[in-house]
């Protein structure tokens, strides 16, 4: 009688975390179809791949006309796969290879921890990493990153089964170094060489940290670099001679180069820029961050946290020295960022912060309340732009309210478990006997946050995408072929399936000179030289539209005015 109630309980407490767990992965599918093509990298990828369909050409990348030679081909392999599947009109079918990236890491993230901190707080690491701003909002974008960080966290993962390993099998000797190199080719054909800095790093650092020379044999470099050649030479082989080699004299010339070596389309900043950020784009779990640096100096002598240092710190250090800094940058050490954060947090659940100074504990716990305030950061942004883009003011103070509340109950929640921690304070709320998991709660709210963002707030932003806006006018209208002048930006090319000319005003108005029933769009500050450049061939115009809208891109209100020839 007692085995089957104590067998209840356990099948109870399984059944719990499994519903946990597919409420955490909630975020991942929110506004996936909702939210309008992002300006610009996102609308970049999902159009060439579009062209690629449309021509049945998956060997050459083209924007448009142009070619594109930013990153390797296996991005666009993989979103063709699935807009085929789920249709090649919809932003979602191209977002879901993020997403799929995203499942991907979690999966591996939970061998990892299974391997770090056993089986039984291998369920609280991964719905952890479910939970970082960055994590999420890259899973929500057709671009490179997210699919890239489930590569870099397979390759590493194998690199690490190899470290650990002591018995001689096939499965370690051969299957597994091969395995890695074959994931290392994979993933430059996704994004060229991000991968193999992060494994050379890693390798390099863990060799010198632990005077390991026997790895380097053990990863079986011989035949891993011909697998790796297997993986990468067919493509760069058809493309190079294809295009005349000029796709990878653009990819190092104008991408590769210029973002290491100096600040590319504005987007600079000086070393510490990630450091800075970190707060937000680890949020929440960055709170702990003040922690782990206890943690991993405790527990230097473990291999696996040594690993996952070696992972981690020389990444961030290139990073933060590239003058060229963006948001997404850090996700290739997003995984053991986040592993040693919840390694953190089981750690001290049992363990004490044996600070004796009054002064070292408030020093401590200062840096962590720093490191908290991401979310309330992240909510006064989010509340800025509610006011200024959603019309519907029901809703807006609506969504406001409960970004506000949630972020504060999470910031709250912070910096009562650090309290717990570095003060050796025991917590019981409203009378409970039992202390309270902080963490736990940390991810609930965290969940129902990013659920909010990503199905309601972010999708009600209407005035944010005038490309949603000019696309929805054109499909009430009736005309045979579409030009623009002033506003160029990627969104709109795939909204409009790329039947659209991107021209000046005076090749706007030789466009309607020279059509039937063309229809032309007008950005307001480009109106005076096309109504000039109208002028002079005798058009008489007509205005049948204007939109207003924000182009986030450039910084500016901007106002579309849609023109034909009038009868």
């Amino acid at each position: 009688m007692l085995n089957n109630i104590k067998n209840l309980s356990l099948t109870k407490k399984l059944v719990y975390k499994i519903v946990f767990f597919i409420f955490c992965l909630i975020p991942f599918f929110s506004g996936l179809d909702s939210i309008p093509p992002l300006d610009r990298d996102e609308s970049r990828f999902v159009q060439s791949t579009y062209q690629m369909i449309e021509t049945n050409d998956y060997i050459n990348i083209k924007f448009l006309d142009e070619i594109r030679a930013k990153k390797p081909i296996g991005i666009y392999w993989a979103q063709s796969i699935f807009a085929n599947i789920f249709g090649e009109d919809k932003i979602s079918s191209y977002r879901y290879v993020s997403t799929l990236g995203a499942l991907i890491t979690i999966l591996i993230l939970w061998k990892f921890s299974q391997i770090l901190f056993g089986q039984k707080a291998s369920l609280f690491v991964v719905s952890a990493s479910m939970i970082s701003l960055l994590f999420i909002f890259e899973s929500h974008v057709a671009k490179t990153d997210t699919l890239l960080l489930s590569l870099i966290t397979l390759q590493q993962f194998l690199l690490l089964k190899i470290i650990l390993n002591k018995e001689k099998s096939i499965l370690f000797d051969l299957i597994m170094p091969i395995s890695m190199w074959l994931v290392l080719g994979i993933g430059f054909l996704i994004k060229g060489p991000i991968s193999i800095v992060v494994f050379i790093f890693t390798l390099s650092s863990y060799v010198l940290w632990n005077k390991d020379i026997n790895l380097l044999k053990n990863i079986r470099p011989f035949w891993g670099i011909i697998c790796f050649m297997i993986i990468v030479l067919p493509w760069v082989f058809i493309i190079q001679k294809t295009t005349d080699g000029l796709f990878f004299q653009k990819a190092i010339n104008e991408d590769f180069l210029p973002k290491l070596l100096s600040e590319q389309e504005s987007h600079g900043g000086y070393p510490g820029y990630y450091f800075l950020i970190s707060s937000l784009i680890f949020w929440p779990l960055a709170s702990f961050f003040p922690l782990a640096f206890f943690f991993v100096k405790n527990n230097l002598s473990n291999l696996g946290i040594r690993f996952l240092i070696c992972w981690l710190v020389p990444f961030w250090i290139i990073i933060e020295l590239i003058p060229t800094k963006l948001f997404h940058y850090p996700l290739p050490i997003f995984s053991p960022l986040i592993l040693i954060v919840a390694g953190t947090i089981i750690y001290f659940e049992n363990n004490k912060l044996n600070l004796k100074s009054l002064i070292s504990k408030n020093s401590v716990f200062l840096f962590s309340l720093l490191f908290s305030l991401g979310g309330i950061v992240l909510s006064l942004f989010l509340c800025y732009l509610l006011i200024n883009f959603n019309e519907n003011k029901t809703d807006q103070y609506l969504y406001i309210a409960i970004l506000f509340l949630i972020s504060f109950l999470i910031l709250i929640l912070s910096i009562l478990f650090n309290i717990k921690v570095i003060y050796g304070k025991k917590i019981h709320l409203f009378n409970f006997k039992k202390e309270i998991k902080f963490q736990n709660y940390i991810i609930f709210f965290s969940v129902i946050f990013y659920i909010t963002i990503f199905t309601f707030v972010l999708p009600s932003l209407k005035y944010l995408f005038p490309s949603k806006i000019i696309s929805d006018e054109l499909k009430k209208l009736n005309y045979e072929e579409l030009s623009v002048t002033g506003y160029h930006e990627p969104s709109l090319v795939f909204l409009a399936k790329g039947k659209i000319i991107l021209s000046d005003p005076n090749e706007a108005a030789i466009f309607l000179a020279e059509g039937n029933n063309n229809l032309v769009l007008v950005e307001g500050r480009e109106l005076d030289e096309f109504i000039n450049s109208s002028s002079n061939l005798n058009l008489k115009l007509k205005k049948i539209r204007e939109i207003k809208g924000f182009n986030y891109s450039k910084g500016q209100n901007i106002k579309i005015l849609f023109f034909k020839v009038a009868k």
